[in-house]
């Protein structure tokens, strides 16, 4: 499914990157299937010929669609830029719901520690 593969292209990303860029990077399911939502990826819904009911759902693109996918690419643009690199940091990525918006923080390994937000999505 879709959630799978986004998973593991930010695994790859994430290990990729490590030590360079961040410690780990952590992106929240939330976050995912908020990337994997209508609203940023086109799809094809196959429905049954006598009703609503959606049966499957799939981007014409298929999983390339992912890769290309603008809210992915700002997220990978901003992550691996120069001005962000915090090797002993974690790079985490949560979903804020009252704002709607994607929230990149750094994050220590002590969690007593808060974490220091770095940018929101637009």
């Amino acid at each position: 499914d879709l959630f799978s593969i986004m998973r593991h292209i930010i695994d790859k990303l994430d290990n990729f990157h490590r030590g360079m860029h961040w410690k780990q990077l952590e992106i929240s399911d939330e976050v995912i299937k908020s990337l994997l939502n209508g609203d940023h990826i086109q799809f094809y819904d196959f429905k049954r010929k006598d009703g609503d009911e959606v049966l499957f759902r799939f981007p014409p693109d298929g999983a390339h669609a992912l890769h290309q996918h603008s809210m992915f690419q700002f997220i990978s643009s901003k992550l691996i830029d120069g001005s962000h690199r915090e090797p002993d940091k974690i790079a985490r990525i949560d979903y804020d719901r009252e704002r709607n918006k994607l929230v990149f923080k750094w994050c220590s390994d002590d969690h007593s520690k808060p974490c220091k937000k770095v940018f929101s999505s637009p």
